[in-house]
């Protein structure tokens, strides 16, 4: 399971960043997956600051998102913890998209691609905003 997630989000983000095979996205793949625990989460306390970047970048194509944790300590506070937790059905849904995709058609659908890329959630809070 571990494996095809990880080949799933590197599939992903070469999906969404339109990068041929051999780019250096496997390097920048592999320096994330170090920071991705057994929950399928990166600690934000973690993150080198070079990397803060990508981490928002994948985010705003729906391929991790933010969750906090709360800890209530001994003298009252509340200490917070950040999260980014990765999006396992967008990853699976880029995946099989492009596994679906025949020898035969072209990558550019004249942009049409992205609209189907969006999560519902985005949609919906778009549709209430206007």
């Amino acid at each position: 399971m571990e494996n095809d997630l990880r080949t799933g989000l590197e599939n992903a983000m070469r999906s969404v960043l339109e990068m041929p095979e051999d780019t250096e996205l496997e390097k920048l793949m592999e320096n994330i997956w170090e920071l991705i625990d057994e929950k399928n989460r990166i600690d934000d306390d973690d993150v080198e600051p070079s990397l803060r970047g990508v981490l928002y970048f994948m985010e705003r194509h729906d391929l991790l998102k933010m969750d906090i944790t709360e800890k209530h300590i001994k003298d009252g506070r509340v200490w917070k913890n950040h999260y980014w937790v990765l999006n396992e059905e967008m990853i699976g849904e880029l995946t099989s998209t492009d596994e679906n995709r025949t020898e035969d058609e072209p990558d550019h659908d004249g942009g049409s691609s992205i609209y189907r890329r969006l999560s519902e959630n985005l949609w919906n809070s778009h549709l209430c905003s206007t």
